[in-house]
């Protein structure tokens, strides 16, 4: 139905168009199977109904954004930096097949990326960089809010699997983080002071970050309390204040970061106090891991080992993109990535292509900030507290997980175009091609 309804909106409505678009990403990046699947059955090219289903949802986006590129009365001939930089990441991606270990998943995935980087440059050129960024966060807030009603109808029977479809725990609670913050930042558009729809918004903030808080994922639970307040802080205190209080949170994180090297015994004491402890704070944290499970990230600090020594084996290229699973896979079987956004993006990259995704991210994070340009212009300004809110928490999300360095996803889809639409907003840098 969704593909039928699409298939009509390209003809008929093409904003609506762009919108069905960032439903069906959402879709294709929610994994709906009912079995487990080994991570590398699809570097053999096994295809299953989920497999079929994200390509087909791929090429439809990709006809759809073709379609307009043609028919729209676009500017077509101007780039930003940023959209050069992903326009160039994505060419990377497609190149790497040339030295991939598994060339043919490398393109298939290359083309995706692609898929997501053309989607970003169109919507933004279809939609107000402001329309675009909230169409895109209706998208993810709806979906997630059905597939958690879905979640409660239609449990999942393994256990170690979430209840939605056949999403895990730590899946689930991306999707929901990320509905959080784009939720929140919409309640903090003056838009909807006037139209009396800030409770209902704060409302399903609370019941998705519940949800979040009943998947038990740590470092969602903790990076969303931490976005929002910086957002809050950013939204309502002066330039100043925010860069004294950027200043001391940053001063702090590296006195932390400091005590923990220089004293990683008193660390393991805290924490096995904390195991001993029989809490309901301690059983939630600790989540039935020892201590060494607890302090080694659930086997992430091995894993990076690992990733550090197959990028210093091919540093400036990498394996291919997303083909270092197989070569990851026969050290670690468990992981099937790095567990990292950096450590994922020298694998696949080496230090070329993630030198031009960092550029691309930090540089997005950077337009962000607060300027009086900012105050003077609402809709630029509710653009930039929605990207920055978004940027950090998949930023949160790179410390432990692929987040926009990973298999083309909506998080993919969700830094492409934050980085697109602040820019348009606020960017100064455009370049011209005569064509």
């Amino acid at each position: 139905m969704a593909l039928c309804w699409l298939l009509m909106a390209i003809y008929f409505w093409r904003e609506k168009s762009v919108i069905g678009s960032f439903f069906l990403i959402v879709l294709a990046s929610t994994d709906f199977r009912l079995s487990g699947r080994d991570p590398t059955e699809a570097l053999a090219g096994a295809v299953d109904a989920q497999v079929l289903f994200e390509l087909v949802a791929y090429a439809i986006v990709g006809v759809n954004c073709a379609w307009l590129l043609l028919s729209q009365r676009l500017d077509k001939t101007r780039l930003t930096l940023n959209e050069l930089g992903l326009l160039l990441y994505a060419s990377l991606a497609i190149s790497s097949l040339l030295w991939s270990a598994v060339p043919l998943y490398s393109l298939v995935r290359s083309c995706q990326l692609a898929v997501l980087a053309l989607l970003a440059y169109t919507a933004v050129r279809v939609l107000s960089p402001k329309e675009a960024m909230k169409a895109l966060g209706k998208a993810v807030v709806i979906s997630v809010v059905l597939f958690a009603v879905l979640g409660v109808l239609f449990p999942h029977t393994e256990s170690d699997r979430f209840g939605w479809l056949s999403q895990t725990p730590g899946g689930a609670a991306v999707f929901l983080g990320l509905a959080v913050v784009f939720l929140a930042s919409d309640a903090l558009d003056p838009a909807y002071q006037a139209q009396g729809r800030r409770l209902l918004v704060w409302l399903l903030s609370m019941f998705c970050f519940l949800v979040v808080m009943a998947t038990q994922t740590r470092s969602v639970v903790a990076a969303v309390p931490i976005v929002l307040t910086v957002v809050l802080v950013v939204r309502y205190l002066s330039t100043r204040t925010v860069r004294l209080a950027a200043t001391s949170v940053v001063t702090f994180a590296v006195l932390a970061i400091l005590a923990v090297a220089l004293f990683p015994y008193g660390l393991a004491d805290v924490v096995e106090s904390l195991a001993r402890s029989n809490s309901a704070i301690s059983q939630y944290v600790m989540r039935e891991q020892s201590t060494y499970e607890f302090t080694g990230l659930s086997g992430r600090i091995e894993l990076w080992a690992v990733v550090w020594d197959l990028f210093l084996a091919r540093p400036l290229f990498g394996y291919g993109y997303l083909a270092s699973r197989s070569v990851l896979a026969e050290a670690v079987p468990w992981a099937g990535y790095a567990h990292n956004a950096l450590g994922q993006s020298l694998l696949d990259f080496g230090l070329l292509g993630s030198t031009v995704l960092w550029f691309t991210m930090f540089r997005t994070l950077y337009l962000t900030r607060p300027t009086n340009t900012n105050k003077l212009d609402p809709e630029g300004s509710q653009v930039r507290i929605t990207v920055l809110g978004v940027v950090l928490f998949l930023f949160g999300m790179g410390i432990f997980g692929a987040s926009f360095a990973g298999e083309p996803s909506i998080f993919v889809l969700v830094a492409y175009l934050s980085a697109t639409t602040v820019e348009k907003v606020y960017g100064s840098g455009e370049i011209a091609f005569s064509g």
